[in-house]
Parts: C-alpha cells; structure tokens; sequence
C-alpha cells in the first residue's frame, strides 16, 4: 500500500506535467532548493521541510518565476500559506538563494484535489490561485487530443502523460 509521500509525488507528477506542457514553464522540484542552514540532512525520507514549496516553475520570456505548494486537501490557513510563500519569495530574489532579484515576477499557486468554495475566494483575494487536479487533468487531455488530431505520435512520453493518452485511445475517460 502506497505511503503519503507517494500520493503527494503522484500530485506533483500532475502539477509538474501541467506546467511543462500546458503552461511552458521550466519546473525543478522544491527540495533541491531548501536553504541548508534551516535544514542540516534533507534525505528522500524526511517528510517536513520548514517552508513546504514542492515546485518551482521559471518561464525565462515571461520573466516569470511559479512557487507551487502541492497538497491533497489543503489544511494550512490563510497566514500559514502567506507566510511559507513570503518566505520562498525572498530566498528566490535573495542572492544567498536563487538570486533572482526585483527583475522577475513570482506567482504563487496551490495545487490540491479539493478546497472548499469559500477558501478559494479567500486565497485568490491574496493573489494565491488555485489549481486543482480535475482542472489540470482537463487541460492535459485537451493538450493530448490535439496532438492526436496533428497526428503527431510520441510527442510528450511523460508516464502519466502516456497514462491519460493510453485511457483516452481506450475510452476509459469521458468528458
């Protein structure tokens, strides 16, 4: 039986996928820019980092950079996201960090199954959008079926990206 951090990889795998190829963004995993001195041994088996961005997404032409915080049902409050955003934001512009500075824009998403109505409104008033996995599953289908129409076979080999091709061709998936 699949632990947590595997359903948590099989999230990011979807978020990741949907911001190669729907959104054109470069995406690196979060951990591999942990700051050391707040973390002393990151390994594959520690489970809680004290700032819990899992990706990073960089659009170079847009000069846009997308922290990403990926979580099955979204249990953090208003304050706890602002803050775990607030301080990625400074290590992305801070030269210790990514040292990207004041010339790009950084978003700021939630990627989750589900969230409730009234926190969505919530989050976006503060500039936190929403994105949940039946919406990128829509939108990678969509991607998907127009390759297919191009004819054009074997054009993204993502596994999951293969998986919904695979579903779709067999009928598995309804809109």
């Amino acid at each position: 039986m699949p632990g947590l951090r595997e359903w948590g990889s099989g999230l990011e795998t979807l978020t990741e996928c949907y911001f190669k190829y729907v959104e054109r963004y470069v995406v690196e995993a979060g951990r591999t820019f942990q700051r050391p001195r707040k973390i002393h041994h990151p390994t594959v088996s520690e489970s809680s980092y004290p700032y819990d961005i899992d990706l990073i997404a960089a659009n170079p032409a847009k000069r846009k950079v997308m922290l990403i915080s990926c979580s099955e049902k979204w249990g953090k409050t208003l304050e706890e996201t602002e803050r775990e955003f607030k301080h990625y934001e400074i290590f992305v512009r801070n030269s210790e960090g990514l040292g990207f500075g004041d010339s790009i824009t950084i978003g700021r998403r939630i990627a989750c199954v589900g969230i409730s109505e009234a926190k969505k409104r919530r989050f976006s008033e503060k500039g936190i959008e929403i994105l949940e996995a039946d919406f990128m599953v829509e939108k990678l289908l969509k991607l998907l079926r127009k390759q297919k129409v191009k004819k054009r076979k074997g054009v993204h080999r993502e596994p999951l990206l293969w998986l919904l091709q695979t579903l779709d061709n067999m009928g598995k998936i309804r809109d």
